[in-house]
């Protein structure tokens, strides 16, 4: 079983764009949800969690602020994507944003506060017309990052 993911990312640093590997871990690592997430970022964020436990053995903390020393995977419009300067009010509907610092992974895009993913779509067969881009993101992430 793999205990680990390698996360290979382009990371924008002062000097022009650097390749970094990063290891995360459910030791080191961990997922930020806002203090009172839109209904699909906390679908996205059991999505997450869910695939990513499956994969390497051990759920993520979910938390609501960052842990110094810690990687934080930020999900959604929030103070913390906002301060990375990430706007996701000027993305286009299902467009996201996956972006990568020292220690943060941001996955925000717009998403429709008044939808509830789980308890209205999932499973039922109906066709989803809220946004919930944030969702797309943590898949694209999933796929591109962590191979499923």
């Amino acid at each position: 079983m793999v205990n680990r993911l390698f996360l290979t990312c382009v990371i924008l640093c002062a000097a022009g764009v650097c390749a970094a590997d990063v290891v995360m871990t459910p030791a080191n690592a961990e997922i930020v949800l806002s203090a009172e997430p839109a209904s699909p970022v906390a679908f996205a964020a059991e999505e997450l969690n869910e695939i990513l436990s499956r994969a390497l053995g051990k759920p993520f903390p979910v938390v609501r602020t960052p842990t110094a020393g810690k990687i934080s995977i930020v999900l959604g419009d929030c103070e913390l994507s906002r301060a990375a300067n990430i706007d996701v009010s000027k993305l286009v509907r299902d467009a996201f944003v996956v972006m990568v610092t020292t220690n943060r992974v941001f996955i925000a895009g717009r998403d429709d506060r008044t939808c509830d993913l789980k308890k209205d779509f999932v499973g039922k067969g109906r066709i989803i017309r809220s946004e919930h881009a944030t969702l797309f993101g943590v898949y694209e992430f999933l796929e591109r990052f962590a191979g499923v």
